[in-house]
């Protein structure tokens, strides 16, 4: 399974999981999908918006993280997005963990063959 992602990926995603969340090595052997998933588009919006609730006390200190990165995103959002809508913050680290996503997909749909600016030499 672990074929299936790149060196680079799982270096990003170990380095990530262990130095910024606090996982131990051993927690992410217990669910190797976790280095499957991206980093970009999953891990980072969600962890900003735990981050979010942690920082306000709105979690208990017992979360399961891998559980919260691990569920869909319906669930996450139901969960972790729309029972704080009433927090600004919350709605906008979560927002802003999508824009990055936008960001990065809307960069992978461009290509420099099709603007003209670009293409001269």
């Amino acid at each position: 399974m672990l074929m299936l992602s790149s060196a680079k990926k799982i270096r990003e995603l170990m380095d990530f999981f262990v130095n910024e969340i606090g996982l131990k090595p051993s927690d992410i052997v217990r669910c190797p999908n976790l280095l499957l998933i991206s980093l970009k588009k999953r891990v980072l919006p969600r962890w900003s918006v735990l981050q979010v609730l942690m920082s306000k006390n709105l979690l208990k200190k017992d979360i399961d993280f891998i559980q919260a990165l691990i569920v869909t995103k319906p669930v996450f959002e139901r969960r972790f997005v729309t029972s704080y809508m009433d927090d600004p913050e919350v709605m906008m680290a979560y927002r802003d963990g999508l824009r990055v996503q936008a960001v990065v997909a809307d960069c992978k749909n461009y290509s420099d063959e099709g603007d003209p600016e670009l293409s001269r030499t």
